[in-house]
């Protein structure tokens, strides 16, 4: 169920006396036909096939093939190296499927983590099918899941994924967020895009009726990597034939809530984002199906590494010759939707949706329920009043729900009739992609968090964090607040060209703990990576380090930085990974103010040491030191426990570079750091010596 709509009522049947001679004749010419007319069905199977699922074995080998790595990267959070996959991600046992497709039944899911398969064909075939002996089951897939002892998942397509060395957005200065600045505002969102903060690096995936993104000004730039039809199986999402004329309406305006960019108009909470699509909901019935095919989207994307999730669709009531379910099965893991959800989310995938629009107590709908999911309501733009249709709790067994609340009356969005258009509309099909969005901000300073740490991290920020509640769970989150509980906040770098030198900025919250920041920098072609240390400069958590732009020669350059300050950080976090610092363009985060970055000599370190680090029989370096003031310049060596090796004072001169040979010959191997001090500017240069 899409919650910006109504159920269509589908057929009327009037003038059955006028007609009902002729509705004798077609019964009596059709029933032949009914009796074997084509339908859906769930096929649940026994096992995977004979093999064992051990490593070297083709099942296992199999199951590796359809995880690409960022699945691998993002699974490694929540289970030990050696026990990533199990039999339940395996793919479906081919010669089973291959014994369904020659009774004449057409494929349309593969499930693996339940072990069934969605198949189109007649009730003959299904009668045939009930027989095979490694059918445990087969039932309409108009009645409920049948519950196996299985788990669930489905055969991905031949995407790979792999995150994008680009930004979406940069250079852009400071978001002008236009009407949507109070929907931002309300979770405190404009406070991490201030320093950078966007998203980059966060796959999102969205589960919805369809998506119009290319059509649109405020969409078309969106780093879209992959989409894909679960309806028509096809990789397209947006309007085709067949398609009810406002399919793709509503996963369009979902996306425009974070992903939108539209200066004046509409800034998304993570613009910088990745985003995977999923078009599984119809428009214009309401039909069990629709479960599975979200079902196989959310399995989909979890193979192919998306770390959060968000689905503004729920289920609890059907058309009439569909089974319903009871209130009480909306316990968080009964309904197809909530256990795929939890499942999802037990393999390293944070799974936000919505609560619903149905207003009254007991209304939540599925996968709302579900145990492991965000559920999110809607509040009026004070942050803290809930609109009057959102789903209230508690769900069938009487735990709370919804879990968090979001503005969700008139937010801005995009006009999906309108290729630059915008209006104002209003549900927590809006409200759920805003902490979607918030999320991904957390999740880009802080890729090392597990869903439930999440969790955990924006209900101690929420508005009701003290008391939750049926109507807002925990409240609204402070995402900017949530992500300083988290750790130490480091933010992405930007990078310009100043005269001789290109300057890296970066933001550090809190800066209190006065913590040591250290980039590494390895240049086109050389072995190792020099080491140049960040400054405070005079805006607070501003840090800035300086590079002389003659060592690039013009090239890309591989850099990390090393944070240490309540903990060490290494950004990126992943070992292996890097940033790329390119001498020849400025790279300015969006959302950062530009103009209050260090003009030359404010507030940076800009002496440096070549090489810093010095091997074997090499006992020269070279300490450069520009001058910016009138002072003496005085220098010291120290070895790594403090005991000063060397000083020297150099008489101002004039403005400009000196360079300092210093031999290490009789250097023993070690940690060593020189101190330099130019005027006000204290710069710790260290350095290693390795015989």
């Amino acid at each position: 169920m899409v919650f910006e709509r109504n159920n269509i009522q589908k057929f009327k049947v009037t003038n059955l006396g006028k007609y009902c001679i002729l509705i004798f004749i077609l019964i009596a010419f059709l029933l032949p036909i009914a009796l074997h007319s084509n339908e859906t069905y769930r096929v649940y199977l026994i096992d995977k096939g004979p093999e064992k699922f051990e490593a070297g074995s083709d099942i296992f080998d199999a199951t590796l093939k359809i995880h690409n790595r960022r699945c691998k990267s993002r699974r490694a959070k929540v289970f030990d190296a050696d026990s990533l996959f199990t039999i339940a991600d395996a793919p479906l046992y081919n010669p089973y499927i291959d014994s369904l497709i020659n009774l004449n039944a057409e494929v349309l899911l593969k499930l693996r983590w339940s072990n069934y398969a969605v198949v189109r064909c007649d009730s003959s075939a299904a009668e045939a099918i009930s027989k095979l002996s490694f059918v445990s089951n087969i039932t309409e897939t108009g009645q409920k899941l049948a519950i196996t002892n299985n788990l669930y998942e489905i055969e991905p397509d031949a995407f790979d994924l792999i995150a994008s060395d680009d930004y979406t957005y940069m250079n852009c200065g400071v978001f002008d967020y236009g009407d949507s600045y109070r929907q931002a505002l309300v979770p405190n969102v404009p406070e991490l895009h201030r320093l950078g903060v966007t998203g980059r690096g966060v796959l999102i995936g969205l589960i919805d009726s369809g998506f119009r993104w290319r059509r649109h000004t405020a969409l078309a730039n969106s780093n879209v990597i992959a989409e894909y039809d679960f309806i028509f199986n096809d990789s397209l999402t947006e309007n085709q034939s067949g398609d009810h004329p406002n399919q793709d309406h509503h996963g369009t305006v979902v996306l425009s809530t974070i992903a939108g960019y539209a200066p004046g108009n509409l800034i998304g909470i993570a613009p910088n984002a990745e985003f995977i699509l999923a078009k599984t909901e119809v428009i214009g019935s309401e039909t069990r199906i629709e479960e599975d095919n979200f079902a196989a989207a959310l399995e989909w994307m979890e193979s192919r590494g998306v770390d959060i999730v968000n689905s503004s669709l729920g289920y609890y009531r059907y058309d009439s010759t569909e089974a319903v379910y009871s209130y009480g099965e909306l316990d968080g893991n009964t309904t197809i939707v909530a256990r795929v959800s939890n499942h999802a989310v037990r393999r390293g995938v944070l799974c936000i949706t919505s609560a619903g629009n149905r207003g009254q107590p007991r209304t939540i709908l599925s996968p709302a329920d579900a145990d492991s999911i965000i559920a999110v309501a809607s509040v009026r733009s004070d942050g803290i009043t809930v609109s009057g249709f959102s789903s209230k709790g508690p769900r069938g067994d009487g735990r709370i729900k919804p879990d968090l609340s979001a503005m969700g009356e008139r937010v801005t969005i995009v006009n999906p009739r309108d290729s630059a258009g915008y209006i104002k509309s209003g549900g927590t099909s809006l409200s759920s992609p805003i902490i979607t969005g918030g999320a991904a901000l957390l999740l880009s300073l802080y890729p090392e968090l597990r869903p439930w740490e999440i969790r955990k991290i924006l209900f101690e920020t929420g508005t009701s964090s003290m008391q939750p509640n049926n109507n807002v769970g925990y409240g609204t989150p402070d995402v900017y607040e949530s992500a300083a509980k988290a750790g130490t906040i480091v933010a992405p770098i930007s990078t310009y060209r100043i005269k001789s030198f290109v300057r890296v900025v970066t933001f550090i919250i809190p800066d209190i703990t006065f913590p040591e920041v250290l980039l590494f920098v390895k240049f086109d072609g050389a072995i190792g990576y020099e080491q140049y240390s960040f400054y405070s400069t005079s805006v607070p958590g501003q840090y800035s380090a300086s590079i002389p732009i003659g060592l690039f020669n013009d090239k890309p350059a591989e850099a990390y930085l090393i944070v240490n300050s309540l903990s060490q950080r290494r950004i990126p976090f992943d070992e292996g990974e890097v940033l790329v610092i390119d001498p020849t363009k400025d790279n300015i985060q969006c959302g950062v103010d530009a103009s209050l970055f260090p003009v030359a000599g404010e507030g940076s370190a800009s002496a440096y040491l070549s090489p810093s680090a010095i091997y074997g029989t090499i006992n020269v370096a070279v300490l450069n030191i520009p001058i910016y003031g009138n002072d003496n310049v005085e220098y010291g060596i120290y070895s790594s426990v403090g005991r000063l090796v060397y000083s020297k004072n150099i008489p101002f001169r004039s403005k400009g570079f000196i360079s300092e040979t210093i031999n290490v010959a009789s250097y023993a191997s070690g940690a060593y750091y020189i101190r330099v001090e130019n005027g006000s500017n204290i710069e710790i240069i260290p350095f290693v010596v390795v015989r």
